[in-house]
């Protein structure tokens, strides 16, 4: 079982290790010197109980939750709005369910 809080817990917007990496290059060889801070994340903000849930139903093993009393915790979710205006050659982030499925078919293919 999986406690969480609130009704889905810590909201997060999780990002597939190669869009991060496509983000990352597009900034380091961006050619401004505008200093500016941009967040790098999915465009997904997802509780834990979304990401268990689907990686349950794509592993074929429901996990079972157990909702905690408290209010929802809130979470770390990226606006990447400033990051998609600089880097618009950038693609968009793959959705979680995507990045997973293809995380578990190259798994399985090792």
């Amino acid at each position: 079982p999986i406690a969480i809080d609130g009704r889905r817990g810590l909201l997060l917007s999780p990002i597939h290790v190669s869009d991060a990496v496509d983000a990352l290059l597009a900034a380091a060889s961006s050619d401004t010197d505008e200093p500016r801070t941009l967040n790098v994340g999915g465009n997904e903000a997802l509780g834990i109980s979304d990401l268990v849930t689907t990686i349950g139903e794509l592993t074929e093993h429901l996990p079972t939750l157990i909702p905690g009393e408290a209010h929802e915790p809130g979470g770390y979710v990226a606006d990447r709005r400033a990051f998609s205006r600089r880097f618009a050659s950038v693609p968009q982030p793959r959705g979680f369910r995507e990045g997973m499925a293809s995380l578990l078919a190259s798994d399985k293919a090792a």
